[in-house]
């Protein structure tokens, strides 16, 4: 829903989102809410799309904290990351 809102910073949210709670669901990665991304990624130290989760965190970390928002490409390209990280 949120990429279709025309919202693309909750967009990259969401794919972000994704990604993470489908590895945990799928067990490929131990999730807790309170974990920072640093944290999150070594726990996925192990895994073979790390370097592509790595890209998909430090996009959503300047989107979701940073000043600037997201684009449509961004939003984009966290799609294509999120679906390629849970493949």
């Amino acid at each position: 829903r949120a990429a279709l809102s025309g919202d693309p910073r909750a967009a990259l949210h969401a794919f972000y989102r994704y990604a993470i709670l489908t590895l945990a669901e799928r067990r490929m990665l131990r999730y807790e809410p309170s974990l920072t991304d640093r944290e999150l990624l070594e726990r996925a130290s192990s895994l073979p799309q790390l370097e592509t989760l790595r890209e998909l965190i430090s996009l959503h970390d300047r989107a979701w904290f940073g000043l600037k928002g997201a684009t449509t490409e961004e939003a984009d390209h966290a799609r294509a990351l999120a679906e390629r990280a849970v493949a």
